[in-house]
């Protein structure tokens, strides 16, 4: 199992689940919703909800970073 592919992926230090949930979280960023991820990565609605739970939580976080940053010139 080494030499395969998927060996030399876990050799990085890299999991399926990991680049699944990195690869919906890119796309979120990138602006695809729900539905166009489903059917880039062909997963269900189930699975891109759970993998989008932390890019929503990201992506919200850095808009309200924003906001804050835009009161405090404001003043």
């Amino acid at each position: 199992m080494n030499g395969t592919p998927a060996g030399r992926i876990r050799r990085e230090g890299y999991t399926f689940q990991g680049l699944r949930a990195s690869s919906c979280a890119n796309l979120r960023e990138a602006g695809c919703d729900d539905a166009d991820i489903e059917s880039i990565t062909g997963m269900s609605q189930a699975m891109v909800r759970r993998y989008l739970r932390f890019a929503n939580q990201r992506q919200l976080a850095k808009a309200a970073v924003l906001r804050l940053e835009r009161t405090g010139r404001e003043r």
